[in-house]
């Protein structure tokens, strides 16, 4: 009689079978699983516990039932019973068919468009404007997501984000924060991917990043729900429905991970949001960074160019009738119905002087003044507006035809704020800051024929080469642009395939830097550069596939003149490779530097076609130029080990006292 009236309270009639059920495995419930069923019936969540069976029988799929629900019950602020409660409020809403966007009028915020091609100065300029503050950020990768939709069965972040070097996305990030003196990294996982998150890390030394600054989070889910009166679904007789709460979740888990004070103490000043897949992301940081220093920005968003009714969520302003205003991200399902109902009755249309909607996209890559975040984060525990989207079965807008949940968003943070925080946005062309891999192929070959990016592998490889050739173009080098081949029915121009690591360039202006007589760089349209380290490059005549690196950190390799021509690099086509791996496979090809080459071309001048280095001067040892440290190995692949040039069998070539001093 006390657990029953402990469970059901005074009266438990019109409950004799749950009574019966629960009073027959009561031996097996704590009295902390006793108070969370006797508060899920509170809540009218009877069907939970209505078929269990006889103790004896599944008995740990009930444990296992009751401990996901207290798994549920404390990942979620406020435990379940508030999440129902939400959930309800939200779902009447939705059955009434309430616009959460009533009474709001949109504008477009105050930002900044920033083109290295068209304003190189600006960009430049910007910089600058950012300084030291580049080493004085937090970065938080948000990584919860496997490759599924992709084809990939990993996490995403050990994707290779190309395949010349097969440096993963993770390895590409880490090597930027690196650079950026080591700066401290937050990585949200999930249960789908934190083991193989950490594995991944350890595995590898966490790519040089000092483990004390890596941060790991791990999202919680939250139950999912079967119908408008918010009835928690199951999978079963004893399997709990539950599914992610959005990547709004990380903002709770950054204040949750105490970190704040000890970052503000460092002299930490930004916080800067990333995606798990966008490999341009950081490139432009440095300029976005300037944007928000400039400004005064509380909230800078990144985004990039917006086609009219396109499919991506927009930057605006919204004015409320009561006085209020925010600037904030609205879904792009959103924006037009809105417009019409406000300002234009075209809904979303384009800007007649530019051809794009007036409102830009965003790209959820987003720079927070460290003070500001804390401060709201403070005041919130980082808990973020939620919302609902049912999938209605029928009109009567009560069932749904597959179970849903409550969502927050990360970009939704603004609202958060009070109203004289700054919002803006840095707007940059694509090419530049995104290009996320997401896609299958056969996704990626249905965007293609609606005119869409394929937003896949392949092109997001493809991106990453072609954002280097760009700038190196834009400073003044010769850089051929390579041919669009297709693989799987994807377009994408893999050549020139230029990869420079963070420690070469994370800017234009150290770009700038490292090629101080751009004229004097010419690069074909089927080469492949690679660059990391020190590496200063005077002349190049590059005809084949070169990576230049020193020989350690401190060293720094001068290349004041160098030709080279070799076979290069070859991108494979699938079908023609027998067991090929799934990182090749939802790409549809295999890049392959052509082995044993032996027609390497080294000289001062023009191309000597008798395969050995022309004489230094006077001088009778082999090396080039004074300065110039090469290793040439047999995939035609250059990079500092001697003073000289090494032949292809691995000899070292003689080398003057003069010149000894450089090895």
């Amino acid at each position: 009689d006390s657990f029953v009236n402990f469970i059901f309270g005074d009266d438990a009639s019109g409950h004799e079978k749950l009574t019966e059920q629960l009073v027959s495995n009561k031996d097996l419930l704590s009295r902390k699983d006793s108070q969370l069923i006797h508060d899920l019936l509170d809540m009218d969540q009877d069907h939970l516990f209505e078929g269990w069976e006889p103790k004896g029988v599944n008995d740990d799929a009930k444990k296992q039932m009751m401990k996901d629900l207290h798994t549920l019950n404390d990942s979620y602020t406020g435990g379940i019973l508030t999440y129902i409660a939400r959930s309800r409020e939200l779902l009447e809403a939705s059955q009434r068919g309430e616009n959460p966007m009533d009474g709001w009028t949109p504008s477009v915020p105050k930002g900044m468009n920033l083109d290295p091609e068209t304003n190189p100065d600006q960009y430049l300029r910007l910089e600058e404007v950012a300084g030291d503050d580049i080493f004085k950020c937090v970065f938080v990768l948000v990584a919860g997501g496997l490759g599924e939709r992709l084809g990939y069965g990993d996490i995403k972040i050990g994707l290779p984000s190309d395949t010349v070097t097969g440096k993963t996305y993770i390895e590409l990030y880490c090597e930027f924060l690196k650079a950026y003196a080591h700066s401290p990294l937050v990585i949200m996982t999930s249960d789908d991917t934190h083991v193989k998150t950490v594995e991944l890390l350890e595995a590898n030394n966490y790519f040089g990043m000092e483990p004390e600054k890596v941060t790991l989070v791990k999202q919680g889910k939250v139950p999912a729900l079967m119908d408008s009166s918010a009835k928690i679904a199951l999978d079963g007789l004893y399997g709990v429905q539950a599914k992610p709460h959005g990547h709004g979740d990380v903002h709770k888990l950054v204040y949750e991970c105490g970190k704040l004070n000890q970052w503000k103490a460092e002299g930490r000043k930004w916080v800067v949001f990333l995606q798990d897949t966008n490999g341009l992301g950081l490139i432009s940081l440095p300029a976005m960074l300037g944007v928000s220093k400039q400004l005064n920005l509380d909230v800078n968003s990144a985004t990039i160019p917006r086609k009219a009714k396109q499919e991506v969520g927009a930057i605006a302003q919204l004015t409320h009738t009561d006085g209020r205003q925010m600037t904030v991200n609205v879904e792009y399902n959103q924006l037009e119905p809105l417009l019409k109902a406000t300002i234009d009755p075209a809904g979303d249309s384009a800007d007649p002087n530019t051809g794009d909607s007036p409102f830009p996209g965003n790209i959820n890559q987003l720079v927070f003044k460290l003070d500001t975040y804390a401060a709201a984060l403070e005041a919130t525990r980082g808990v973020m507006p939620e919302f609902v989207n049912p999938k209605y079965a029928d009109s009567s807008r009560t069932i749904f035809s597959k179970p849903t949940r409550l969502e927050c968003m990360m970009q939704d943070f603004p609202k958060l704020l009070s109203p004289a925080a700054k919002v803006g946005f840095t707007q940059m062309p694509a090419w530049l800051c995104f290009s996320p891999c997401k896609n299958s192929l056969e996704k990626a070959r249905a965007a293609v024929s609606k005119g869409s990016p394929p937003a896949c592998a392949a092109q997001a490889e493809a991106d990453q080469y072609y954002v280097y050739a760009k700038l190196l173009r834009i400073i003044g080098c010769n850089v051929e642009e390579g041919a669009t081949e297709s693989y799987e029915g994807v377009p994408v121009a893999l050549k020139p395939s230029i990869v420079f690591a963070p420690s070469f360039a994370c800017t234009l202006t150290q770009m700038k830097a490292r090629f101080p007589f751009p004229p004097q760089v010419s690069i074909t349209r089927n080469a492949a550069l690679i660059c990391s380290g020190d590496v200063v490059i005077e002349s190049l005549r590059l005809d084949g596939i070169a990576e230049f690196a020193p020989v350690t950190g401190d060293n720094r390799l001068l290349v004041q003149q160098c030709n080279l021509q070799n076979s290069g690099i070859s991108f494979t086509p699938v079908q023609q490779i027998k067991g090929i791996p799934e990182k090749n496979l939802i790409r549809g090809y295999k890049a392959e530097i052509l082995a044993q080459e032996r027609n390497y071309k080294f000289t001062r001048g023009p191309v000597n076609t008798n395969n050995i280095a022309a004489p230094d001067g006077g001088c009778a040892c082999t090396i080039m130029y004074a300065a110039l440290t090469v290793t040439v190995r047999a995939r035609g692949v250059i990079s500092a080990k001697f003073c000289g040039i090494l032949d292809v069998d691995g000899g070292v070539p003689n080398v003057c006292s003069r010149h000894k001093s450089h090895i």
